[in-house]
């Protein structure tokens, strides 16, 4: 099997939500299939590790094969593929599949995903019962001048007060950013928000998802939220809420508050 076949299966294999191992089998069955066993393995990749990531619709990654796809790029974005296509502001990032990018460094399989404008609703419970309803929209943008992510939050109540929660994310490691918060808020109900820090780690997991950490400027941690990615369009935000307490004894814990789920669906 030469480089440039090995080259378009795997491509087939990462632009292509429907591939399934059994189609796998028949792509390479008799000795086309030892063939593709023995390149796969010249990479580092062994063929039951390859069918569990086909059947959890993993990212393969084979780097020497992947380079020669990076020769059809153009400013690093990989020519887009008929069924799904990458973000479009990709400047100076490094495209090896259509959802993973190198970024001085470190790569980043889920958060390229969420780029975008997403709208729809968080619903607060505490102590089990429902508290509130707030309309809520997130929008993530690449800037390519300073290398990094704006991830821009508001939450609006029925009475039209609004918090808006900015943060300009940084890579810190693979999969992983972090940036510190800036309020624009009409009443102190996000005070416990100024100069909080987030940090956003990417999941191998399958749906995608992201764990997002909040912590203040004390370094106490306030907010741990998971994401999961439903489908292209559509997202879940599960947030849990906490703040410090201290008991008669002068003892310092955290105290759990509530838990705000937020489903959003990609707008723009």
């Amino acid at each position: 099997m030469t480089m440039a076949e090995l080259r378009d299966l795997l491509f087939s294999i990462n632009n292509n939500d429907s591939f399934s191992p059994q189609e796998l089998s028949k792509a390479v069955k008799g000795k086309r299939k030892q063939l593709f066993r023995d390149a796969l393995r010249e990479h580092g990749i062994d063929w039951k590790e390859l069918l569990t990531r086909v059947a959890n619709r993993m990212v393969v990654e084979v780097p020497d094969v992947l380079a020669m796809q990076q020769q059809d790029t153009d400013d690093g974005q990989m020519l887009p593929s008929p069924s799904r296509q990458p973000p479009s502001s990709c400047s100076s990032r490094e495209f090896h599949t259509e959802a993973v990018c190198t970024l001085d460094g470190s790569k980043f399989r889920v958060l390229p995903l969420m780029e975008g404008k997403w709208s729809g609703e968080a619903q607060s419970y505490a102590g089990g019962l429902l508290e509130k309803r707030e309309s809520t929209s997130t929008r993530l943008t690449w800037e390519p001048e300073s290398k990094s992510w704006s991830l821009l939050r508001l939450l609006g109540d029925e009475s039209g007060a609004a918090i808006v929660t900015k943060f300009k994310l940084a890579p810190v490691g693979h999969g992983m950013v972090s940036g510190t918060a800036e309020i624009t808020d009409g009443s102190q109900s996000a005070s416990w928000l100024r100069d909080a820090t987030l940090t956003i780690r990417e999941e191998d997991s399958s749906p995608a998802s992201l764990v997002l950490q909040m912590h203040s400027s004390t370094g106490q941690l306030m907010v741990l939220e998971s994401v999961v990615f439903l489908s292209a369009s559509s997202l879940l935000r599960t947030s849990q809420l906490f703040a410090p307490f201290e008991d008669q004894d002068g003892a310092q814990s955290l105290q759990f508050r509530s838990v705000v789920v937020n489903s959003e669906t990609k707008v723009a």
